[in-house]
């Protein structure tokens, strides 16, 4: 049955990589692997950022929100639920991507 107002709270688990980097950081080293110019990078960047700040807004949050990077842990996932990470840093799911690698899709 769904959670009711008075029922305990669950607790909550960050997924994230083990590398927490700015989006120009990430975005830069996508570009380097999909050997894109400056120019079509910048206009991917652009389409997402617009997309975030929509989403943002959609939310109650507003633009300054989606410009916003917060910084945050996986220990708890990590050391509760014994996850282990496929790709621990944006790096190795990036280049995994780029080489064709479909996990976790399949």
């Amino acid at each position: 049955s769904p959670m009711s107002p008075m029922s305990p709270m669950m607790p909550v688990y960050n997924v994230v990589d083990d590398e927490p980097a700015p989006r120009g950081e990430a975005a830069a080293f996508a570009r380097k692997l999909l050997n894109l110019e400056e120019e079509e990078g910048d206009a991917i960047a652009a389409a997402s950022a617009g997309a975030a700040a929509t989403a943002a807004a959609v939310v109650g949050g507003g633009a300054e929100s989606a410009r916003g990077e917060k910084r945050v842990r996986n220990d708890k996932v990590k050391t509760e639920l014994g996850v282990r990470l496929f790709f621990p840093t944006y790096r190795e799911g990036l280049c995994a991507i780029a080489s064709g690698d479909n996990v976790p899709f399949n």
